[in-house]
């Protein structure tokens, strides 16, 4: 028995779309460099440095508890990593909008007034 539920599996791929659809218009660039490094990318096909494809996560919670024929398996590990990556990115979704007294500031100092 895996210690990961479906809805666990499913929520975190729910986490990651919602990410993907993120605007990183007027981010400051580090915080839009850390959001593409780790935001899935079809091409890398190792995926250990990225968050994994909501898919493989979807896939991988209609076979939770398949047994020997699973073809995807998720870790508590890697599990535990991509959640810390994705309360990461929300914290700079968050730290990034246009009413967040840091962004304000940010944009005070180089002379862009808010309306």
């Amino acid at each position: 028995m895996s210690p990961l539920s479906p809805l666990d599996l499913n929520r975190l791929a729910l986490r990651i779309e919602g990410l993907v659809r993120t605007s990183t218009h007027g981010w400051s660039p580090g915080d839009e460099w850390d959001m593409r490094r780790l935001l899935p990318d079809p091409r890398d096909q190792a995926g250990r440095l990225r968050l994994p494809h909501p898919d493989r996560l979807r896939t991988a919670a209609r076979e939770v508890g398949g047994g020997e024929g699973s073809t995807v398996t998720v870790s508590l590990p890697d599990y535990h990593r991509w959640v810390r990556w994705c309360m990461d990115l929300e914290h700079h979704k968050t730290r990034n909008h246009p009413s967040h007294p840091h962004r304000v500031m940010r944009d005070m100092a180089r002379g862009r007034f808010p309306l």
